[in-house]
């Protein structure tokens, strides 16, 4: 709701001068799903969260998949142009970033459930919330557009399938049959999710093996366990954790590689804003 009363409040300043903001923000604060059912605009311009998830179902049927990426992208460039502090959409969705504390609250303090924190918060939110509060800037944007204008980049259509095939690599995906491409290389370029067990970092590794260190499980309904990937740390000293879930006096572990334990370790700081990770070193 932080959200959406920062959208429409902008969004009826510029757009429906005639309505009263003020009496707007009264009402959505003590009534939001009412307020916002009999509010008076637009339906192309209420905010759509299942869209702004995913941006797919913005597409028209018919359209080639490449004019319709062109046409979104120019409408994310002219969002993001518009400002975090002018734009309806853009400076709603900065409140998620401004919102990245008292999040991270929730999480330290254990407030969510085991089962809560695996389904809601890491499978579903931390997904959303990187997916509209984290990009690149608006000329890598424009960029990407030009690129595409030109031919030399094509993107996938969503559900991408690859096989190996006549020594090249043949993707497909079911969301447009008529979608296929060959090619003799393949690049890996997405950053691999946290997994101490994997890394190749040999401190890491060392500390596992040597039992200084052990990943973090997560103990679900129905005796069911999860590994995070995380190394599991004390959240409040940010000591080590042994083997045996002892804090270890002296030995201090924090930042990405206790992404699981922590939340959003991998942000960078922020002006005006007391950063966790700036605050977790000086602790």
């Amino acid at each position: 709701h932080e959200v959406e009363l920062v959208y429409y409040r902008l969004l009826l300043v510029q757009r429906y001068p005639d309505l009263d903001v003020t009496a707007f923000e009264h009402d959505f604060v003590a009534n939001p799903v009412t307020t916002l059912g009999t509010l008076p605009i637009a339906a192309k311009d209420r905010l759509d969260w299942d869209a702004l998830a995913d941006p797919t179902k913005w597409h028209p049927s018919g359209q080639p998949y490449q004019d319709f990426m062109r046409h979104y992208l120019r409408r994310d460039a002219r969002e993001a142009m518009r400002g975090t502090k002018t734009g309806p959409l853009t400076s709603a969705l900065e409140v998620l970033r401004d919102m990245r504390d008292p999040i991270r609250q929730l999480v330290e303090r254990g407030l969510l459930s085991q089962d809560q924190y695996l389904d809601f918060f890491l499978r579903w939110f931390n997904s959303l919330n990187d997916f509209l509060s984290i990009g690149p800037p608006a000329l890598r944007i424009d960029q990407l557009q030009a690129l595409l204008g030109a031919g030399i980049v094509t993107i996938l259509p969503p559900g991408m399938q690859i096989k190996g095939i006549n020594g090249q690599f043949l993707l497909k995906t079911p969301s447009d049959p008529s979608f296929s491409v060959q090619a003799k290389s393949l690049l890996e370029a997405r950053v691999p999710a946290v997994n101490a067990p994997t890394a190749q970092n040999a401190l890491i590794q060392q500390l596992l093996h040597d039992g200084y260190a052990h990943t973090y499980e997560l103990q679900l309904n129905a005796d069911k366990r999860f590994q995070s990937g995380a190394i599991a740390v004390d959240r409040q000293t940010q000591q080590l954790l042994d083997a045996n879930e002892h804090p270890q006096p002296g030995l201090f572990f924090w930042g990405v590689p206790t992404e699981g334990v922590h939340w959003l370790t991998t942000a960078s700081p922020r002006p005006l804003v007391n950063d966790t990770s700036l605050k977790t070193a000086e602790q």
